[in-house]
């Protein structure tokens, strides 16, 4: 998997495979990066949104839509089902978030 998202011949890749764990419950949660694309948020107190669609999960940054267009969100492939829930936590995107101001389109 690429380090890397961006479109090549109109396809979208993704930065990384989306985490999961299991909850107390047995319920699958998805783990999404705490902290966002352009390093300078924490996702979970300056707000996000995140929205699946054909595979990829697009988890966008809400001040840095606007500050950053084009580095404002990650993207991340969907491996099995949705879910119903998700989490933020840099731990398993340490590598990726280590670099995120680095990335390029």
């Amino acid at each position: 998997m690429s380090g890397r998202a961006g479109t090549s011949d109109n396809v979208i890749t993704a930065h990384a495979d989306v985490v999961y764990r299991g909850d107390g419950l047995g319920n699958r949660v998805s783990v999404f990066p705490a902290t966002c694309r352009s390093g300078e948020h924490q996702l979970g107190q300056e707000g996000y949104r995140a929205v699946e669609h054909g595979g990829l999960v697009v988890v966008s940054c809400v001040p840095c839509a606007t500050a950053h267009p084009g580095r404002h969100a990650w993207v991340l492939r969907v491996v099995g089902a949705a879910t119903r829930s998700a989490e933020l936590d840099d731990l398993p995107y340490l590598r990726l978030v280590a670099h995120a101001p680095n990335l390029r389109d």
